[in-house]
């Protein structure tokens, strides 16, 4: 998930934040330097985590592809 990471991190922690807590979510980049963020959970969290499906649910629907799928979807292979 490369710089993705971070986020979908936050998604799952935001999907069983309670009202005052702090978050920290940091990411790592390679070469073009990270980036912190501190949040501190509203009341408003209540009302507006159960508007879409839990981070959990999505990253449970994954496929597992190997490197050569992979590699023909992202067009790292040429087939003559």
């Amino acid at each position: 998930t490369y710089s993705g990471a971070a986020m979908i991190g936050a998604t799952a922690v935001l999907d069983v934040a309670k009202p005052g807590d702090r978050i920290l979510m940091c990411s790592f980049g390679s070469g073009a330097g990270s980036d912190a963020f501190s949040f501190v959970v509203t009341e408003e969290i209540e009302e507006r985590k159960n508007r879409a499906p839990k981070t959990a649910w999505y990253v449970s629907r994954r496929e597992v592809i190997d490197y050569a799928t992979y590699a023909r979807y992202r067009g790292k292979l040429v087939m003559n």
